[in-house]
């Protein structure tokens, strides 16, 4: 990889009417306010821990999907504000660690989503069919799809251009700076 151990994110950096304007700085309020409420709705569906007769799977599974959020958003959208302000490289293994949460997070999400989408579309075989152990089972496969999918990433060698056209190391743009990947 050209210029060391290092990724260029561009992200925001191409607009450069963002960077030290008045929009610029609207922009990173208005992000950080989303933010926020984000993080401020997830939590308050962590709550639901208080009452004992809320401990369904169901339940188990909206906390867990709340609490991904929380983290899926905890990902990406700092560096973004940071991006937002001043555009700076980013070190390849901040880089890795990003996309490494970023597809467990999201990839477990979607997992979560589709063990909710049962009790949605069986609502009477729910109970049934989610019992703890089926419900750490998936939780587990979440996890371990996030986990490969990074590290399959990662293991591709990278020589040449450095740049990102994201403002986050994604799956695809980090993808396509690999030598060996064919998109």
């Amino acid at each position: 990889m050209k210029g060391g151990n290092e990724f260029v994110l561009l992200g925001f950096s191409g607009f450069g009417f963002l960077q030290g304007s008045v929009l610029g700085r609207a922009l990173f309020w208005g992000v950080l306010w989303i933010y926020l409420v984000t993080l401020l709705g997830s939590s308050l569906i962590l709550l639901t821990l208080v009452d004992p007769a809320l401990h369904s799977a169901m339940y188990f599974f909206l906390r867990l999907l709340s609490m991904m959020e929380i983290f899926y958003t905890t990902t990406i959208v700092p560096r973004m504000l940071v991006d937002l302000l001043s555009s700076c490289p980013i070190p390849s293994a901040i880089c890795f660690i990003q996309l490494y949460f970023f597809a467990l997070f999201g990839i477990a999400e979607c997992c979560l989503l589709i063990a909710i989408y049962a009790a949605i579309c069986r609502p009477l075989h729910y109970t049934i069919l989610m019992n703890w152990g089926a419900c750490a089972s998936l939780v587990g496969a979440s996890y371990l799809m996030g986990t490969m999918h990074s590290i399959f990433i990662f293991t591709l060698p990278f020589h040449g251009a450095n740049t990102i056209h994201h403002f986050l190391c994604d799956i695809l743009p980090v993808w396509r700076l690999a030598s060996t990947a064919n998109i």
